[in-house]
C-alpha cells in the first residue's frame, strides 16, 4: 500500500466520507463547497476520471466534469496551477527522460502520490483532485467516481453523504518542542495521522511570522500507520544566528492541502554553539606520585577554562580529572598516581558560552616505582622422595614480576638463593638428596617489575618424607553380625601409624575389596557392612602411617555373617474358582526381589493351613488343582528368602467351592 493510500484511508473518519470499490475516494467539506481526493488503483492506470454527484434524498446523478480529469502533460498549464511551487516538483512531474517512469513504475507512482499528499496543486496536475465549488453550503451530497478505461466507463468508488461548506481548520499539532543543536534549531512535535505534511513558521523578536521550510515537511509513517514520532528531530532550522530570540509555530496540512490551526509557539534564544580550538600542545612532568600537566593556551579568544582528561591507554575512554582550570592558568596537577603505570592526558578548552573544544593531542606520563611489594605469607609445603614442594599465598601486586626462594640447611644458618631469575608461580619444587633425613629451612620474597624486593616471608621448615612402612597388624577376632562382620585387632607398635583400613574377599576368591573408609589409629575395631550372609569371608587389615606408607596386609582371618531379617509380606490379591478347569487361581502382586519364593497356603475349615505349592514370587499366580469341590477353602501366602527367613500374609482370602460338588 502506498503512503498516499495509507493517508487517505486513515483520513476517512475525519472527513466523514466512505468508499466502495477498489479506488479510495475521500470527500470533505471545504470553506466553499466540497473537495474530492482519490488515488490510482493498483495495476493498470485509468485514462481519466469523471466526477458525479447527487443531492441527498434524490436519485439523479449530475456529471460535474464533462471531460475526464487526466494527468496534465502541459508544462505551462502545470506552472499555472502550481505557481511558485512548480520548480520544486517539475523534475518529478516532467522528467528529462520520459522513460524514467517505466523503469520502476511502482516506485515512481508512489513518489507522485506522496507529492500529491503534500501539495494540492500536484494532485490537480495528476488528475487526482476535484474542487466542487458549485455545491451549496449546508446541502448534503453523495459523490461517485467513474474511471475511463479501454473497456469504457466504470464506477469505481462512491462516497457517503457529506455536507458542503462550513470547513473549520483542524486542531493544531501538539507537544511542539524546540532545542538548539550544533547545526541549528531542531524542532519536534507529535505526528498525527490526519496530516500529510507540516509547515513551520518563525518570527524574530516579536516580528511577523514567516514560512521557514522551502517545501512541506513530511513525517513518514511505517506500514502500520504509526508516524516516526520518536525521531530526535522533525525539522532543523540551520539559518538561526547566535544572539537571536526566535519563536517557532507549526501547522498541519491534510491530504487536501488544508492547513490546521497553528501550534502555540516555542521560543528559542539562539546562543553560540561553536566550540573553541583545543590547546595545541600538552606536556607532562613527574614529581613523586604527582603528574604535572602543562599546555599552550587555545587560539580562540573567548576561552574561560580548561578541563583535564585522563585514560589508561590512548584507545581507552578518557575520564574527567578534577574541576576545570580557569584561564589564563595553563597547568594543573594530578596527584596520587600509582607507580609503574602509564597514563594518557588530554586537555579541552571551554568558552564563555559553555562550548567545549575537541580534545588536544595526548601526552604520556609514567610514575616510577620505588615501593617494594608485600612479603609473601602462608608458606606451606609437601615432601616426597628427594623432592620438597613449597607453595604460598600469591602477592596482590599489579606489577609483580615474580618470587625468589632462599634455603638454609640448619636453623639460623645462611640462606642461599635458589631462584636466580624471579619465577611467576607461587610455588616451588626443591630437589634434595634421596638419603637426606633432616629438615630444610626456606623463606620467600616478592619482586616487582622495577626489581624492588619485599621483606622475606616467615621461615618455613620441611623434612624429606618417611619411607619406612609399618609392620603388619594382627587381627584378634572376626565376629558375625547381620550382613556384616565386626573385626577387632591389636594396635601397631609404631607411634606414627595414623589409620587402619580393612579389606575382605570370599574365601577362595583372588581379588580383595577395600572398605570404603579407614579408621583412625586410636580405634581398634571396625565393621564390614554388606557382605554376603552365610558365606565364608576372609578378612585382612592394612596399617597406614602419617607419611602414607602402607604395611604388609595382616594374616587373613575367616568369618561368616548371618541374615535374619524377614522379607516383606505378600497378600493374595485374588482367589477364584475356575469351574471349567476345576481349579482355584490364586494371584498376588510381586513387589519383592526375584530371589524370593512363595509357598501357597490353604486352610479348610478349622484345620491348620497347609502348603499346596511353591513358585517364584515373580510368577504372581498359582493354580491349586488339589482343592476338593464342595468345601470352603481360604488361601494365604508365605514368602521365603534365600536364607530361609519366612513371613506369612496377614489375611487369608476365602473361596467357596460348595457349588462345585461332583
Amino acid at each position: 500500500m502506498t503512503r498516499a493510500l495509507v493517508l487517505l484511508v486513515g483520513l476517512v473518519p475525519a472527513v466523514l466520507a466512505a468508499q466502495s470499490g477498489a479506488t479510495p475516494l475521500v470527500v470533505a467539506p471545504a470553506v466553499q463547497g466540497t473537495v474530492l481526493r482519490w488515488v490510482w488503483p493498483p495495476g493498470e492506470r485509468p485514462a481519466g476520471y469523471f466526477v458525479e454527484r447527487r443531492e441527498a434524498g434524490t436519485a439523479t446523478w449530475v456529471r460535474l466534469t464533462p471531460s475526464p480529469l487526466t494527468r496534465l502533460r502541459d508544462r505551462a498549464r502545470a506552472r499555472e496551477i502550481l505557481g511558485s511551487a512548480f520548480d520544486r516538483y517539475a523534475t518529478l512531474l516532467f522528467p528529462a527522460d520520459p522513460r524514467a517512469e517505466l523503469r520502476d513504475v511502482e516506485s515512481y507512482q508512489s513518489a507522485l502520490l506522496l507529492m500529491a499528499d503534500v501539495e494540492p496543486g500536484v494532485a490537480r496536475v495528476l488528475g487526482l483532485r476535484y474542487d466542487d465549488q458549485t455545491a451549496r453550503a449546508g446541502q448534503a451530497y453523495t459523490y461517485r467516481l467513474a474511471a475511463l478505461t479501454g473497456g469504457g466507463e466504470t464506477v469505481v468508488a462512491t462516497s457517503g453523504p457529506v455536507t458542503a461548506g462550513g470547513y473549520q481548520p483542524a486542531a493544531a499539532p501538539d507537544s511542539l518542542q524546540g532545542l538548539q543543536g550544533r547545526r541549528g534549531v531542531e524542532l519536534k512535535w507529535t505526528v498525527r495521522p490526519a496530516f500529510s505534511a507540516y509547515n513551520v513558521y518563525r518570527s524574530r523578536r516579536g516580528g511577523p511570522a514567516t514560512l521557514v521550510n522551502d517545501g512541506p515537511v513530511v513525517a513518514f509513517t511505517n506500514e502500520a500507520g504509526a508516524a516516526t514520532a520518536a525521531a530526535p528531530m522533525l525539522f532543523r532550522d540551520t539559518t538561526a544566528v547566535p544572539g537571536d530570540t526566535l519563536a517557532y509555530a507549526v501547522e498541519g496540512l491534510d491530504a487536501f492541502g488544508r492547513p490546521s490551526r497553528r501550534a502555540a509557539p516555542v521560543t528559542i534564544a539562539v546562543r553560540d554553539v561553536t566550540p573553541p580550538a583545543p590547546p595545541p600542545t600538552v606536556a607532562t612532568e613527574i614529581h613523586g606520585d604527582t603528574v604535572v600537566v602543562r599546555w599552550r593556551p587555545s587560539s580562540t579568544g573567548d576561552v574561560v577554562a580548561y578541563q583535564l582528561w585522563r585514560s589508561r591507554s590512548d584507545t581507552a575512554p578518557f575520564e574527567r580529572v578534577g574541576a576545570p582550570v580557569r584561564a589564563p592558568v595553563a597547568q594543573t596537577l594530578d596527584p596520587g598516581r600509582p607507580a609503574r603505570r602509564v597514563f594518557w592526558y588530554r586537555v579541552t578548552a571551554v568558552d564563555r558560552s559553555g562550548n567545549e573544544s575537541a580534545p588536544s593531542f595526548a601526552a604520556l606520563a609514567e610514575v616510577p616505582d620505588l615501593t617494594p611489594p608485600d612479603a609473601p605469607d602462608s608458606v606451606r609445603g609437601t615432601a616426597d622422595t628427594n623432592r620438597l614442594r613449597l607453595a604460598w599465598r600469591a602477592v596482590a601486586a599489579s606489577d609483580l614480576l615474580g618470587y625468589r626462594v632462599y634455603r638454609a640447611t640448619v636453623p639460623g644458618g645462611e640462606f642461599v638463593m635458589l631462584t636466580r631469575t624471579p619465577q611467576r608461580a607461587a610455588a616451588f619444587a626443591d630437589t634434595v638428596p634421596r638419603a637426606a633425613n633432616h629438615p630444610y629451612y626456606y623463606r620467600v620474597t616478592a619482586v616487582d617489575s622495577a626489581y624492588n624486593e619485599s621483606r622475606p616471608s616467615a621461615v618455613f621448615s620441611l623434612a624429606p618424607p618417611d619411607l619406612t612402612q609399618p609392620s603388619a597388624p594382627e587381627i584378634t577376632a572376626v565376629r558375625p553380625g547381620e550382613d556384616r562382620l565386626i573385626v577387632t585387632w591389636l594396635a601397631n607398635p609404631e607411634p606414627d601409624v595414623a589409620r587402619y583400613r580393612l579389606r575382605w574377599r570370599l574365601r577362595g576368591a583372588a581379588a580383595w575389596t577395600d572398605a570404603a573408609d579407614s579408621v583412625s589409629a586410636d580405634r581398634l575395631v571396625d565393621t564390614i557392612a554388606g557382605v554376603p550372609a552365610k558365606r565364608l569371608i576372609e578378612v585382612s587389615l592394612v596399617a597406614v602411617d602419617r607419611a602414607g606408607n602402607r604395611s604388609v596386609p595382616a594374616r587373613p582371618v575367616v568369618g561368616q555373617a548371618y541374615h535374619r531379617t524377614s522379607p516383606p509380606a505378600l497378600e493374595v490379591r485374588r482367589a477364584a474358582f475356575d469351574a471349567k478347569r476345576h481349579l482355584v487361581v490364586i494371584e498376588w502382586d510381586a513387589r519383592a526381589a526375584d530371589s524370593l519364593r512363595v509357598i501357597v497356603l490353604r486352610r479348610s475349615g478349622t484345620a491348620p493351613a497347609i502348603g499346596v505349592g511353591e513358585v517364584p514370587a515373580a510368577a504372581r499366580r498359582f493354580e491349586d488343582r488339589t482343592a476338593a469341590p464342595g468345601i470352603h477353602h481360604a488361601y494365604g501366602l508365605r514368602v521365603v528368602d534365600r536364607y530361609g527367613n519366612a513371613v506369612d500374609s496377614r489375611r487369608f482370602v476365602e473361596v467357596d467351592l460348595k457349588e462345585a460338588r461332583p
